[in-house]
């Protein structure tokens, strides 16, 4: 009987330990989670480098940059605007780098949401569209049906040298 009633009290110690975590992480979410404008770092936007194949090396500047608190199941929008001295993907990232214009259809309603969401005519200084003078660099995008739902994109307009991140899930 003694080990019965010890198991019983392991596992309601066990459950409890867990009961404290899900409150306590859904109370940091809830409550420590607040949007944050125009305080990224280099740091903070050197997966930008890596991810389309660019030099993390070169000199580099965080124009702005936005990154939303996170809802319980995700949500959010980040975008960093960055201007660059080298856009010189490597020869591995060189093909993943497209016209915006020459995307396909969903591909392209990201990009074009992307724009909108990202705050790109700030950031190029221009409203750019289907511009065969941006690039993209699709990292990923979610449809809902027919309807984009989620895109992490590099946007690169060659007049301004300038990067634009936006990650965006809603």
């Amino acid at each position: 009987m003694s080990f019965i009633a010890k198991g019983l009290q392991a596992f309601g110690a066990l459950a409890l330990v867990v009961v404290v975590a899900i409150v306590g992480y859904i109370t940091y979410i809830v409550v420590s989670d607040s949007d944050h404008t125009n305080t990224a770092t280099k740091d903070d936007v050197k997966f930008v480098f890596n991810w389309g194949g660019l030099k993390p090396t070169q000199e580099y500047k965080v124009l702005s940059s936005f990154s939303s608190g996170r809802s319980l199941n995700g949500d959010h929008l980040d975008h960093y605007c960055i201007q660059i001295t080298d856009f010189s993907p490597s020869d591995r990232e060189k093909q993943n780098w497209s016209q915006v214009s020459a995307l396909g259809a969903t591909p392209q309603e990201a990009a074009l949401q992307a724009q909108t969401n990202g705050d790109a005519e700030q950031c190029f200084g221009r409203k750019l569209g289907k511009s065969p003078e941006l690039l993209a660099y699709i990292w990923s995008v979610t449809i809902h049906g027919h309807v984009v739902t989620a895109y992490d994109i590099i946007l690169f307009d060659a007049q301004t040298k300038r990067l634009l991140y936006v990650s965006d899930k809603t």
